[in-house]
């Protein structure tokens, strides 16, 4: 069995992931408030968040490339100054059409830097450890935007715009971080662990992988109901149809949050020890029947449950899709293949939105949902004919693994793992 200890550039990885996150959920409720003091419509004032996403797909091909042309570290780095600048310029700009040009500039700086982080990532874990790599990636983030309202709340007390600031210096603070930390490319070490570092998988290739096109079709199916729907039709029905209350639709959004917390970190044990195909099957299935189950509750207590039900789900697919693509990319510099797996995640979010929203504003809630769902069968029934990613000699390596071998205590990112709650990315802001 493997002993591996997670390179202190994971770490760094995870520490950034942190502070990108909690500086995002600082600055994300005060957004739509930033638009509407424009005296702009409601539609115009989601449209900053449209505008970020749609650059977020836009600029995956140029991250890309970038990053294939330079090193992941430049585009890593440039990536989140395209985000520091603009993000602070937000706290000064003074009128509609300023902040929605510093946001679509947010969004290309996003996108450079996850799939700068996402191949480092690749690049600096075992292959019978990315499973918990990326769980632990992921619980950093979710860690951030739980709590960044909270601490956005407190933030606000200076002014509408001091969130800005806020997230600009928690990116300086990444950019430092990741500037002293990753230095150069891992060796390869007896076992093997590392010598993929350097292969290079093209899109092509990799779309003549079978569990490839499978993880493009369940991303998609995932950014459509975790990142769209969930987000934006989800608490509209439950405080139209469920509980009026204003704090029911918080609720709803907690419990899911609640739920991918219970299960992140076993999730991605799970997916070293088991493999990654379980993982997907059971997480997708859980999540298509939250959606065909949703339309019937009329209860806020069942609906709360029903949405940890699904965090849970999301739980178990996203780390086992991560894991994945880094498996199918085999070295940091499959770019290309990191990035177009990020597209599928920002279309299924950019598009569901729009295409639930009328759904439901023309034929109910029920269809809408239905529609979600029976995306998400598609994606697990691809699967079902999709091989498995993880090598079987790689697998139940490391189970006897103790956290106190993964803790670092002289790395200031070693108080991580302690958090392990979850993400999952997209992160991705």
């Amino acid at each position: 069995m493997s002993h591996h200890k997670l390179p202190h550039e994971l770490w760094a990885l995870i520490a950034a992931s942190f502070c990108v996150s909690l500086g995002y959920g600082v600055v994300a409720p005060v957004i739509p408030q930033i638009a509407k003091s424009f005296g702009v419509s409601v539609t115009l004032a989601s449209a900053l968040i449209s505008a970020f996403a749609l650059m977020r797909i836009v600029g995956a091909p140029l991250a890309s490339l970038f990053t294939s042309k330079f090193t992941e570290r430049a585009a890593y780095m440039l990536g989140l100054t395209i985000v520091a600048v603009s993000t602070g310029l937000c706290a000064f700009v003074t009128n509609y059409q300023s902040m929605i040009v510093m946001r679509a500039l947010g969004g290309i700086g996003s996108v450079m830097f996850s799939v700068a982080a996402t191949s480092l990532l690749i690049k600096f874990a075992p292959v019978d450890m990315r499973g918990r790599v990326v769980s632990y990636n992921g619980a950093a983030f979710l860690l951030g935007n739980l709590c960044g309202p909270v601490l956005g709340a407190a933030v606000t007390h200076f002014g509408i715009r001091a969130p800005f600031v806020f997230y600009a210096v928690m990116l300086i603070i990444s950019i430092i971080v990741i500037g002293f930390t990753i230095k150069a490319p891992p060796a390869a070490d007896a076992s093997g662990a590392n010598t993929a570092a350097d292969e290079h998988v093209t899109i092509a290739q990799a779309f003549k992988n079978p569990s490839f096109k499978a993880a493009i079709s369940s991303l998609f199916a995932t950014g459509w109901a975790i990142w769209g729907a969930r987000i934006s039709v989800v608490p509209l029905f439950v405080i139209t149809v469920v509980d009026k209350s204003p704090a029911a639709a918080g609720w709803a959004l907690a419990a899911f949050a609640a739920g991918n917390a219970l299960l992140i970190i076993p999730s991605g044990r799970c997916n070293d020890r088991y493999g990654r195909k379980p993982m997907v099957l059971i997480g997708l299935a859980i999540i298509a029947g939250t959606y065909f189950t949703l339309p019937f509750i009329a209860n806020i207590q069942v609906l709360c449950a029903l949405m940890v039900a699904c965090g849970m789900g999301a739980s178990l697919a996203n780390p086992a899709q991560q894991a994945i693509i880094a498996d199918v990319a085999k070295g940091s510099r499959s770019t290309g293949v990191v990035s177009a797996s990020q597209m599928a995640v920002d279309v299924g979010s950019m598009i569901a939105p729009i295409a639930v929203g009328l759904l439901a504003d023309h034929y109910g809630y029920r269809p809408a949902f239905t529609v979600t769902g029976v995306i998400l069968c598609v994606a697990l029934v691809w699967w079902l004919f999709a091989p498995e990613t993880l090598p079987k000699n790689k697998r139940n390596a490391g189970d006897d693994l103790n956290t106190s071998e993964l803790i670092e205590p002289n790395h200031v990112t070693g108080a991580i793992p302690v958090v392990r709650e979850y993400y999952i990315r997209k992160p991705r802001h």
